[in-house]
């Protein structure tokens, strides 16, 4: 696919660079930028680092080590900031979040090339696209869909727009096998009462985190037996038994909240990675475990599994399971504590929800609750941090 020509250029330059600094965000879509990157420098040869960050601020640049590269490129970040950056010789910004101006010379945009930044494009969408200009791997732009499933471009239940680009070569080249199926996290490799407890994304009221509510569930469905005497697989389930079960899980949601179209959006394409064990087996779980070590920093783990070391696949699960664990006790801390201030809920979680889940908290209570919400909880350095979820207009 043909790239912008101010892109085109750069990606002359990356070509002779030796050394490559990739400065990317902590969130699902921009670790996949760095790694899908990364994957492209590793088969070259070239030597890169990677720096992630929470946030990028005025002062950050000076925390940067750009001198000692030959190329820096953000991602997923400094789009708000290219004229501070202008002081770097070589860098490009890789950004899909609101820009006054799309024209820079140094900023790769969807709308550069006729995509929404919302819906069709993200970050680690066009880092995919950089990566496999500047060495064919067509599992590149399998992993380049990671970031965008978890900046929430899985929309109606499937890709559209620069994504649906990537999904269609990628199928062709058999990277990528797509199928309609629930899209609950696990499905299809883990004990079904697992993954009702375990789901943060979408989180299910009165299950996630509920033994409790999850063995009335079984039962109606006729499947708590089976479930007690062995493990039970959505897999292992009848045709028969996988409607009743969704039926009974949807009638469920409704009566805990749910709009019919959420509970719609639980049945939509999955993309499976062929070749791909666990939790690396499908887009939407791999960005699930992206993002979690993320938002932990365990950059090296997240990295090496875009570069395929399924070695460490063992280790990420065990990170996952504990930022789960944490993100399911913020979410009941912050159930507890609810403040309804009128036009909005609040939350003070400065002394039990980490700040790196205090924006999931937010918008799992927005959901829940179908009210904007304000969670309070406090930095790495101690100072204050305000997750706003549901609206600008609070009164």
């Amino acid at each position: 696919m043909k790239l912008p020509p101010h892109v085109e250029e750069f990606l002359a330059k990356l070509r002779k660079a030796e050394n490559i600094l990739l400065v990317t965000h902590h969130d699902a879509d921009g670790i996949s930028s760095a790694g899908v990157l990364a994957r492209a420098l590793h088969s070259l040869g070239k030597e890169y680092d990677v720096l992630v960050l929470r946030q990028f601020y005025p002062e950050t640049l000076e925390t940067i080590p750009y001198a000692d590269h030959d190329a820096v490129i953000f991602t997923d970040l400094g789009g708000s900031y290219l004229d501070l950056l202008g002081k770097i010789d070589d860098f490009l910004v890789i950004d899909h979040h609101d820009n006054q101006d799309t024209s820079s010379s140094h900023l790769f945009h969807p709308l550069q090339m006729g995509y929404s930044p919302d819906r069709d494009a993200s970050a680690s969408t066009l880092s995919s696209l950089l990566s496999f200009r500047l060495y064919e791997d067509y599992k590149t732009l399998a992993y380049g869909l990671i970031g965008a499933c978890g900046d929430r471009q899985i929309l109606n239940g499937r890709f559209e727009g620069l994504n649906r680009v990537l999904v269609s070569r990628a199928v062709r080249n058999g990277v990528i096998t797509v199928y309609r199926d629930l899209v609950l996290h696990g499905i299809r490799f883990r004990d079904l009462p697992w993954v009702l407890y375990n789901s943060t994304d979408p989180y299910l009221p009165g299950l996630t985190g509920n033994e409790e509510g999850i063995y009335e569930l079984l039962e109606r469905a006729g499947l708590l037996q089976r479930s007690l005497s062995r493990e039970l697989r959505y897999t292992d389930l009848s045709i028969d038994e996988r409607r009743r079960f969704f039926t009974l899980l949807a009638l469920h949601l409704l009566r805990n909240g749910w709009t019919p179209d959420e509970v719609r959006a639980l049945v939509g394409e999955t993309y499976e990675i062929n070749g791909n064990p666990g939790w690396m087996s499908t887009v939407r779980t791999f960005s699930t475990l992206i993002n979690a070590l993320g938002r932990q920093m365990d950059v090296e783990t997240a990295v090496g599994l875009l570069l395929d070391r399924f070695e460490l696949l063992e280790r990420a699960e065990r990170t996952l399971e504990r930022h789960r664990r944490v993100l399911i006790d913020a979410v009941s801390f912050a159930e507890g504590r609810v403040e309804d201030m009128g036009s909005f809920l609040f939350v003070d979680g400065r002394r039990k929800i980490p700040h790196y889940v205090a924006g999931t908290v937010a918008e799992i209570l927005r959901k829940n609750h179908k009210r904007p919400v304000v969670v309070v909880s406090l930095d790495e350095d101690g100072s204050l941090k305000v997750s706003v979820r549901g609206g600008t207009d609070m009164g």
